[in-house]
């Protein structure tokens, strides 16, 4: 199984992972339902998923380890885009042109693997559950 491949199932697992983070989450299945803030404690990685006319965007809005070895911001170094190898990785767009397929499933999108400096194919689906103490 080639690195690419690999990378393409702990996507999937780590974004079917994510951890809602909105305390005041709706038990409203629409297509906004995977909007807000989520975080991958495992990953030690927050993002922010928003809507764009029809498709869902996400950006990194916090890492649990956001600086380097030298105390530097971490930076999108292994971009294939040389120019964008400088920017830091939060305030990016980590997933991209997610479409609603409905029944709580997003689809066609991509993600982008800053780690490797490369796009997978993106698909959530969404289950919330709420546990009261």
């Amino acid at each position: 199984m080639n690195i690419l491949m690999k990378y393409k199932i702990i996507v999937m697992a780590v974004i079917l992972s994510l951890t809602y983070s909105n305390l005041n989450a709706k038990n409203n299945y629409s297509s906004n339902a995977l909007t807000g803030k989520w975080i991958n404690e495992k990953e030690g990685i927050g993002m922010e998923i928003y809507r764009m006319h029809e498709n869902f965007y996400g950006k990194i809005i916090w890492l649990q380890h956001p600086h380097d070895e030298y105390g530097n911001l971490k930076t999108d170094k292994k971009n294939p885009d040389k120019t964008l190898r400088n920017r830091p990785l939060i305030g990016i767009n980590i997933i991209k042109s997610l479409i609603y397929k409905g029944e709580k499933k997003w689809g066609n999108g991509k993600f982008y693997a800053a780690r490797i400096g490369k796009y997978a194919k993106c698909e959530i689906a969404l289950n919330l559950f709420l546990l009261w103490a």
